[in-house]
């Protein structure tokens, strides 16, 4: 009898072990694994799949609202008719050279780079067609931010994660949509195409180097984000420092939903990094502490839609299918979550945002116009180096 009790209380104590383990979800980074669309074409899947919010999308943060403060610049709407560029007067920051305009501020000048070509359908703010080649200018401005929760991972910091796809990146780093994805190699181990540690985007984001393997080349360490990625172009000295270097969990449970819905990527995950820009994974994007709805919740007002900005969209970012889009659309974003390969294909494939906010989409790691959102992690809002947005 006795024995019989004591096995009855261990199998209670670890059910109660693993039902505390996934509840924990909710106030922190863990957590989470992907699954497969039926779909062929993810991002299309993910549009066709319509549906209401749930009733939890509020991130309750100040009076109900989520606080937005501005921090950092980057370049983001595009030059209004009337100013005019003095090639003569500029400045390199990071990634760019900006230059002077008739009205004071400074603009980044990039090619156009529309995904849909020359349909002449996607379109600046200001109404005019975004093109798909030749010069444009975009303002230097303000980077907006939402407070996601002032308590990551029970460590006290704060989540700040932009309000908009501010530009776009590779995840793996090919030269081409069409090159052929080869596994690196690197410390002696196998580096898949969806692996975050050593992904093109977590250089860009960080000013860190890569390995790059390009069709028919040897593997190569590429520094052109080497110092001056968007760590360094968005932000002065004094900003940078007190942004944290954020411990991130890549386990197999950052992989999967706050609930565990999806499966985890058990056989893709990557270690733990250090970053003080990064992206969110499947877990995070979740989690209702957070203030984010179910992962398959999508729909107007969905916490997890972001636009792009007009400079994000010359630089070639995917905005769904145009023919369908509504008003309220957001564009796909890209998770550091990987999700599996096609054994056929060898296509790695990572999570992503849909546009209209489901989070249980996915892209191919080499796909050229995935969308970023960055998030960074501070100790305090400075009112010296910060700007609440009202």
């Amino acid at each position: 009898m006795k024995k019989s009790v004591r096995k009855t209380l261990f199998f209670i104590l670890v059910f109660s072990f693993f039902l505390a383990l996934f509840a924990g979800c909710s106030n922190s980074s863990a957590g989470g694994h992907p699954s497969e669309n039926d779909g062929n074409n993810p991002q299309e899947n993910e549009q066709n799949q319509g549906g209401d919010d749930d009733d939890d999308d509020d991130n309750d943060i100040v009076d109900n609202q989520p606080l937005v403060v501005e921090f950092g610049t980057w370049p983001q709407t595009i030059k209004a008719a009337e100013v005019e560029i003095d090639e003569t007067d500029t400045k390199e920051v990071g990634l760019f050279t900006y230059y002077r305009g008739s009205d004071g501020e400074w603009y980044a000048k990039i090619i156009q780079n529309d995904f849909y070509g020359s349909r002449g359908e996607n379109k600046y703010s200001n109404g005019e067609v975004v093109g798909s080649s030749g010069y444009a200018y975009f303002k230097v401005e303000p980077i907006k931010w939402t407070l996601i929760t002032d308590d990551y991972s029970y460590r006290g910091q704060k989540l700040l994660l932009a309000e908009n796809v501010l530009f776009r990146q590779e995840f793996y780093p090919v030269d081409s949509y069409y090159d052929e994805i080869r596994n690196r190699t690197i410390d002696g181990k196998t580096v898949y195409a969806n692996n975050y540690k050593y992904s093109k985007i977590r250089a860009y984001l960080n000013g860190l180097e890569y390995e790059n393997l390009s069709y028919g080349q040897s593997q190569t360490t590429n520094n052109e984000f080497k110092d001056k990625g968007f760590l360094q172009t968005a932000f002065s000295d004094v900003q940078q420092s007190v942004i944290l270097q954020g411990s991130l969990e890549n386990s197999a449970f950052s992989t999967t939903d706050c609930n565990a819905n999806l499966p985890q990527a058990t056989d893709f995950v990557c270690e733990n990094t250090m970053d003080k820009i990064f992206l969110l994974s499947e877990a995070e994007v979740t989690n209702p502490y957070y203030g984010f709805s179910k992962y398959d919740s999508r729909g107007e007002g969905n916490t997890r839609i972001r636009k792009a900005t007009d400079f994000a969209k010359a630089s070639g970012v995917y905005l769904g299918n145009l023919d369908v889009v509504e008003d309220w659309w957001g564009a796909p974003w890209c998770l550091r979550s990987p999700l599996g390969v096609d054994s056929i294909s060898n296509q790695h494939y990572i999570r992503e945002i849909g546009p209209t906010g489901g989070a249980d989409s996915y892209a191919v790691a080499n796909e050229g116009a995935m969308g970023i959102v960055p998030a960074l992690l501070v100790d305090s809002i400075y009112e010296n180096l910060m700007r609440y947005h009202i």
